[in-house]
């Protein structure tokens, strides 16, 4: 600082390097502060934009595996009713009819005579005729 012979000039320049000084200090205060606060805003907001992504992803998880359970008992639907539909038609099989006459015979046996050798037999007729109802029938070779 150059000092002028005159004394209240020296006070006025003096005055005015002071003010120069605080109002340094006090701008990088601010700056300091508007950068933390920008920082602090935009990891705020990036911690916000992920819980929501978090959130949309566990939402469209539980979206997909309830679509995927709905369609997994349709097929298992399409399944089963397709099953029972070949059973009911191999009711109509002649070979299937024949077993089951002879599981009625031998049950109807079984109640004249209550016998091991009667419900041996009517168990194994019965058995074989419930099996032509839920195995694909065997092809008979030449």
């Amino acid at each position: 600082m150059k000092l002028n012979p005159n004394p209240e000039l020296n006070d006025v320049i003096e005055a005015i390097e002071e003010n120069n000084r605080q109002h340094s200090s006090i701008w990088w205060i601010i700056v300091i502060g508007v950068l933390l606060g920008s920082v602090a805003s935009h990891i705020s907001i990036e911690a916000y934009y992920k819980w929501q992504t978090e959130k949309r992803v566990k939402e469209s998880a539980i979206i997909m595996q309830e679509k995927l359970e709905k369609a997994s008992q349709k097929v298992a639907d399409q399944v089963r009713v397709t099953a029972e539909e070949k059973k009911e038609d191999r009711k109509k099989h002649p070979e299937y009819i024949q077993l089951k006459q002879v599981c009625e015979f031998w049950q109807q046996q079984v109640n004249i005579q209550n016998s091991q050798k009667n419900r041996s037999l009517r168990n194994s007729a019965c058995r074989e005729a419930e099996a032509y109802l839920t195995k694909p029938p065997q092809e008979k070779k030449p």
